[in-house]
């Protein structure tokens, strides 16, 4: 290939679209300065060439990458074709170029300039699929599970297998909201389509607003008042994913939440009790006595309601 020239390939965003124009640069020995979606870039001086989906051009590129360069640097590519920041089109093609030239070891050679650019875009998406996989939180809507997320690459197609395999025995749906994408499951088949929008009953809020709040519930009882770390929090599960999280999206509106809040009033000897958390008024426990305050416990939750106790009396 020559060197990089004056010349953009716009294309329709897909798989097969890419590697339609990838053939079109080994054919023609081209080296764009840039591969766009159509429509998508701002007005240029440069060439613009269009190029239509083909899929024989297209098969002839991945059978080259599986057959000559191995299923690691096609997982790779395909992963690469994931990142959804932009840049994804030109580094795959520089790595192709690397990689046809010098073999399948070409997938180990990070370090090198051609190759280093995809690796980065894969390990990004890496990252984000293992995130997902344990930020997802679903709703029950009518005895269906129903999940909305809002990841920065495009990782649903990768997260299937995994919540298919989880949740054999139910019915769920995940919808990405970044993409228009959505992931169907129900009675062992599967679906992944394009959507633009997803519109749920209004009573689904309401029918699941009980177990979002034991949720909430849950997560602040569990917690460790003495190690809370609002930095180290923010680092092992990022503030991009808590609207979508039931347990911290509260923060997003009304911004950090002390400990004192979240946890209950201070002790003296420096940590601090639960003793005032704002569920025990609201769900109607029994108060703490001053003798379970001297021994530094809490009342235990009953079971069940006060009611039902008494007609089990």
């Amino acid at each position: 290939m020559t060197e990089k020239q004056v010349l953009i390939y716009e294309y329709d965003g897909s798989y097969d679209g890419l590697m339609t124009v990838i053939f079109d640069c080994f054919r023609e020995k081209t080296v764009p300065c840039e591969i766009r979606v159509s429509g998508e870039g701002e007005e240029s001086f440069y060439e613009i060439r269009p190029v239509v989906t083909d899929p024989y051009r297209a098969g002839r590129v991945e059978t080259g990458i599986r057959t000559k360069l191995g299923p690691a640097a096609e997982d790779m590519v395909r992963r690469g074709f994931l990142y959804g920041e932009g840049g994804k089109e030109t580094a795959i093609l520089r790595f192709l170029k690397k990689a046809f030239s010098i073999g399948p070891r070409a997938v180990s050679m990070i370090a090198d300039r051609e190759i280093n650019p995809l690796f980065r875009m894969v390990r990004a998406v890496n990252n984000e699929e293992r995130m997902m996989m344990q930020f997802i939180r679903f709703s029950d809507v009518g005895g269906a599970l129903v999940a909305k997320i809002t990841p920065k690459h495009e990782v649903l197609p990768l997260l299937t297998g995994h919540f298919c395999s989880r949740y054999r025995n139910e019915n769920f749906l995940i919808y990405d909201q970044a993409h228009g994408q959505a992931f169907a499951y129900a009675g062992g088949r599967s679906a992944l389509f394009e959507a633009d929008s997803l519109t749920l009953p209004p009573e689904a809020d309401q029918g699941d607003a009980f177990y979002r709040e034991l949720w909430k519930s849950y997560y602040r009882h569990v917690a460790i008042a003495e190690r809370f770390n609002p930095s180290c929090r923010m680092s092992h599960m990022p503030k991009r994913f808590w609207a979508d999280m039931p347990e911290v999206a509260e923060e997003l509106l009304h911004g950090f939440v002390p400990p004192e809040e979240a946890f209950g009033t201070a002790k003296k000897d420096g940590g601090y009790s639960l003793k005032a958390l704002p569920e025990r008024q609201r769900r109607g426990l029994p108060p703490v006595s001053e003798e379970a305050i001297s021994l530094g416990g809490v009342p235990p939750e009953p079971p069940f309601s006060a009611g039902a106790a008494e007609k089990t009396e």
